[in-house]
Formats: structure tokens, C-alpha cells, sequence
């Protein structure tokens, strides 16, 4: 953002990735909550292709 001519940049495209709705765009996450929401959002992403079992083979997770 330094090198930008800008004074803020949206995180628009990010929390709709997310599928977060307006109100839950604007709820503080702790690291965890979005390390887990992030790694969800992959996992779904790549179901079905080759690297489907990418996010279970290189990083050892339990959401629950």
C-alpha cells in the first residue's frame, strides 16, 4: 500500500470469498477463525481435482 496512490484498499472481494455476509464482514476474527475459514474456503475449492487432498496432506487440521 505504500507505493499506491490510494488511502485504503476493500476487502470486498476477500470476505465475499469467504461468503461472509455485511454483518459478518464486520466481526473481529481471531487468527484461528480465519485460518479455519480460509483453509475451508481452499479445501472447497479444490474438491474433485487433483489436488483435492492438498490442505489435509500439508497442513494437519481439526476444526471441531
Amino acid at each position: 500500500m505504500q507505493d499506491l496512490d490510494v488511502r485504503a484498499l476493500t476487502t470486498e472481494k476477500v470476505t465475499d470469498s469467504f461468503g461472509w455476509n455485511d454483518n459478518q464482514a464486520m466481526i473481529q476474527q481471531d487468527i484461528q477463525e480465519a485460518n479455519r475459514v480460509i483453509f475451508d474456503v481452499i479445501d472447497r475449492a479444490l474438491f474433485g481435482t487433483e489436488f483435492s487432498d492438498s490442505i489435509a496432506k500439508n497442513y494437519k487440521y481439526n476444526f471441531y
